[in-house]
C-alpha cells in the first residue's frame, strides 16, 4: 500500500477532512480495504483506469456493517484522515460518518469554519481513528463533524 502512495503526486488538499469520496475497490484484505480515489465531488469511471488517482484506505472497523466488498467496487466513503506522511487518505464507509459528510470541498470548509464558532462549548465526541500524535473524533450532535485532537 505504501509503495502505491509513495508514487502518488495527488493534492490531498482536494480531499479535506469530513467530505465525502467516492473510491473504486482494489484490494480486500484483513485489516480493511485499499481504494483508488476520486477528489471530493467527483465520481471515478472506468474511463479513469490511466489516470493519477489518491490511494485511500478503511480498515476493518470502519467498514459498512454486513457489506461484502470485491475489487472494483465504486463505494462511497468519508475522509477521516488527510494528514498522512506517506500519502495514503485514510476514509471511512460507516453509514453514520457518510451521512454527515458533504460531497463538495467548499461545503466540508464551511462546516468547519462554523463549528469553530463554538469554541468553549462541550460536546459528547466519538474516537474514529488514533494516530501517534493525535486522534480524529467525530461530534454526533454537530451531524458528525470531524475534529483532530493532540494527544
Amino acid at each position: 500500500l505504501a509503495e502505491f502512495a509513495a508514487s502518488s503526486s495527488v493534492d490531498l488538499a482536494k480531499f479535506p477532512l469530513g467530505a465525502n469520496v467516492y473510491g473504486i475497490v482494489k484490494q480486500v484484505s484483513k485489516i480493511g480495504v485499499e481504494l483508488h480515489l476520486a477528489p471530493s465531488g467527483q465520481e471515478p469511471s472506468e474511463d479513469d483506469a490511466d489516470k493519477e488517482f489518491q490511494v485511500g484506505f478503511c480498515t476493518k472497523e470502519h467498514l459498512k456493517d454486513g457489506e461484502a466488498l470485491k475489487s472494483g467496487d465504486k463505494v462511497l466513503c468519508r475522509v477521516v484522515d488527510n494528514l498522512s506522511d506517506k500519502g495514503i487518505v485514510d476514509v471511512s464507509m460507516r453509514s453514520t460518518l457518510v451521512k454527515g459528510g458533504t460531497i463538495n470541498a467548499k461545503t466540508a470548509e464551511s462546516a468547519r469554519k462554523k463549528a469553530l464558532k463554538d469554541t468553549g462549548k462541550k460536546y459528547n465526541a466519538t474516537v474514529e481513528l488514533v494516530k501517534p500524535h493525535y486522534v480524529v473524533l467525530s461530534v454526533a450532535s454537530l451531524s458528525s463533524q470531524l475534529v483532530i485532537a493532540p494527544v
